[in-house]
């Protein structure tokens, strides 16, 4: 598995992060970066949706927020989208 960058900064950045989450599973890999790029409005956000049940994946979570910041397009986002529900199908096969 490919080294997990500590920041997030550009797209390759983004394609590490996702690589290692789809070749594992683990969503705990968005963790430190949906942290590190969050700041009081978004841990408010985050705070109500969860409250109100409508909370987003950490996945959704992490690709939101690096399209907000224009780290990737939503081209981008919609690929990723794509890799990952190959990756259910594949497992569920």
């Amino acid at each position: 598995m490919a080294t997990i960058p500590a920041i997030v900064e550009t797209g390759a950045h983004v394609e590490a992060v996702m690589n290692a989450f789809l070749s594992t599973g683990n969503a705990d890999v968005f963790t430190r970066h949906i942290e590190a790029m969050s700041d009081e409005d978004t841990r408010s956000s985050r705070a109500i949706m969860r409250g109100s049940e409508n909370e987003l994946t950490p996945m959704d979570e992490f690709l939101s927020m690096a399209l907000q910041r224009d780290i990737i397009t939503i081209d981008d986002v919609v690929h990723y989208a794509h890799r990952y529900s190959d990756s259910l199908k594949t497992a569920a096969a």
